[in-house]
């Protein structure tokens, strides 16, 4: 063979081979922050991790299109989609969303501007039609994605430092520099007596400055209902101390302040995670506090009255009723004989307008939250002392350190476990006793699963899968706008978005939405696939509700899809990061569901 030809055959097999190495998704890019976590190689670390943020099913080119200066293409929810790197996704001709009745699912359109800038981009839907019904237009939505800055060290592992994809600001024409690519999120969302069936319709992205592109949208609706309120017991802090500050009001009884609070829980609702600890919770700290006011006579629960039936009535399942405080973060050296009769009179009188309006069942006492060792003594005397007052009353306690669980068992009815810690903490044990255990999570233990921002999509999502592997019966998160100081008084004046947001150390720790214009609040990339994933337990709850009803081929194709295991998720920290690998599962469990 001749050297010019040896030459060409050579540089052909290495492009193959490169090509075959980059396609199987073997070149990673370097990573940053701290090292992989002890005891495991890095290339084990959740294995699936390696490309969660960046790869996926909706890995593919973008076929070659010279005469198109700018593409839009389709990804999952659950693929972070990085606007200052090119980003390789399927052109968007054809999308389709599938879902439930009273179900909220999405998808996000990527545009990708080529060879030029992008001007004002405008986004419009046509009326979306099925044989018999039209979707109502206020149910199908769109929001732009936008990104926080993450910077420095991370003090986790993690695959970029830089802007991260994260909130979803309101819906406007929007511009994207060229070889900039720019995430559109779009969201279907079904009522309990939405017609099952095929819609279909258009949405067409138009730049002032280009030719507009036209994608078919077509949306499937099974027929099957997700109920309004979840299986899942799912609870959150809502402290209204952070919408207050940003906003400019003085407390909870300004004008306005109560409608500004009900807007944020209302979004904390629509996405399934029910703010009850805050919405009901009376006893906090050193006494009553707002929404319960104490009166001459007694106690004034009216104000949470009405704040229950509003979590109650948008599917609200569990709340706070009252927290006993730590010790430790108070300073004192014991609960007072003064503050143990304040409680217990709280309690009693709360646990008797609860029982009157049959909510009790929902209600829990907080028990001093992350006790340390040296508190655990008292843990079991508080403990004692609601059981005293009320014996019905459930108490939940929350511990860091997981050999707590077994020294304490017998004193709590429901145990909140870091999902980290699952296994450490002997979760499996107290759920055989008939205890309810509850998963975390918070800045630590900092591992994966976690909702920081700069955490695969993926995490959020798989959360409902797990859950249901392990038998969990509810998910706890500990605020969702605790946004720090330097965000909520801004900069020069000015407020987010008119100046960058703050991510901190632990991005994202303690914050699932953001403060938007108007008073409203905006959802993130992570609160969306949070709430998808409680939608997915749902399935997999009706499912197994219908395995009775099934039989033959049809009742062991159910009870397959009901075991969660490889490829999914083989433990509580080692699953999939491959969203067709969820997508095809649901779509499985809606398949059965549906006939």
């Amino acid at each position: 063979m001749k050297a010019p030809q040896a030459l060409i055959v050579c540089l052909c097999v290495l492009t193959l081979c490169l090509t075959a190495i980059y396609v199987t998704g073997r070149l990673t890019a370097p990573r940053s922050g701290g090292p992989a976590p002890a005891g495991r190689r890095p290339e084990a670390v959740n294995r699936k991790q390696e490309a969660g943020s960046r790869k996926g099913p909706d890995a593919g080119l973008l076929p070659p299109a010279p005469d198109s200066p700018w593409a839009v293409g389709v990804a999952s929810t659950m693929t972070k989609v990085f606007r200052d790197e090119p980003f390789r996704v399927p052109v968007a001709q054809q999308v389709e969303i599938s879902l439930a009745r009273h179900e909220i699912e999405g998808i996000q359109l990527v545009v990708a501007a080529r060879s030029q800038e992008l001007r004002d981009v405008a986004v419009t839907m046509s009326p979306l039609r099925s044989a018999s019904a039209i979707l109502p237009t206020a149910d199908v939505t769109w929001n732009l994605v936008g990104y926080v800055e993450t910077t420095g060290e991370r003090p986790y592992w993690t695959d970029k430092v830089g802007f991260w994809p994260d909130p979803l600001l309101p819906p406007k024409p929007f511009s994207v520099g060229k070889g900039e690519t720019q995430p559109v999120w779009l969201n279907v969302a079904t009522a309990p007596d939405t017609p099952p069936g095929l819609y279909q319709g258009t949405v067409t992205l138009a730049p002032a400055n280009a030719r507009p592109w036209q994608v078919e949208l077509t949306v499937r609706v099974w027929d099957f209902t997700l109920a309004r309120t979840g299986h899942l017991k799912t609870l959150c802090w809502m402290d209204p101390g952070p919408l207050l500050r940003f906003y400019g009001l003085e407390g909870m009884d300004s004008p306005g302040a109560l409608d500004l609070f009900k807007r944020f829980a209302e979004l904390s609702l629509r996405n399934r995670l029910g703010p009850g600890g805050t919405l009901g919770c009376g006893f906090s700290w050193a006494k009553p506090q707002w929404p319960v006011r104490k009166t001459d006579s007694g106690y004034d629960f009216s104000l949470a009255d009405e704040l229950l039936r509003f979590g109650f009535d948008r599917g609200m399942n569990c709340f706070l009723m009252a927290v006993i405080p730590n010790l430790k973060r108070t300073g004192w050296p014991s609960y007072s004989d003064a503050w143990k009769a304040d409680f217990r009179g709280f309690v009693t009188a709360y646990a008797r307008f609860l029982h009157e309006k049959g909510w009790e069942k929902a209600a829990h006492v907080y028990n001093f939250d992350e006790a340390p060792r040296a508190y655990w003594d008292v843990v079991k005397q508080n403990y004692q002392m609601v059981k005293a007052i009320d014996p019905r009353l459930r108490v939940i306690q929350c511990l860091n350190e997981p050999e707590g669980v077994r020294a304490l068992a017998g004193f709590a009815d429901t145990w909140d476990v870091y999902v980290q810690q699952h296994e450490q903490a002997g979760a499996a044990d107290r759920q055989a006793a008939g205890d309810e255990v509850w998963w975390a999570l918070c800045l630590y233990p900092k591992e994966r699963p976690n909702l920081f921002v700069d955490y695969p999509a993926v995490d959020a999502r798989i959360l409902g899968w797990l859950a249901w592997m392990h038998g969990i019966a509810g998910f706890e998160y500990w605020s969702i706008i605790s946004w720090g100081d330097e965000n909520i008084k801004g900069a020069d004046g000015h407020k987010w978005p008119d100046v960058p947001w703050l991510t901190a150390k632990f991005a994202g720790d303690g914050y699932l939405c953001y403060p938007g214009p108007e008073r409203k609040p905006l959802s993130s990339v992570r609160f969306e696939n949070l709430r998808d994933g409680f939608e997915d337990y749902e399935y997999l709850w009706l499912l197994r509700d219908k395995l009775s009803r099934l039989s033959g081929a049809t009742r062991a194709e159910a009870e397959r899809l009901l075991q969660i295991g490889a490829p999914l998720a083989e433990s509580n920290v080692v699953y999939t990061d491959d969203p067709a690998v969820i997508l095809e599962r649901r779509a499985a469990i809606a398949r059965l569901l549906g006939e």
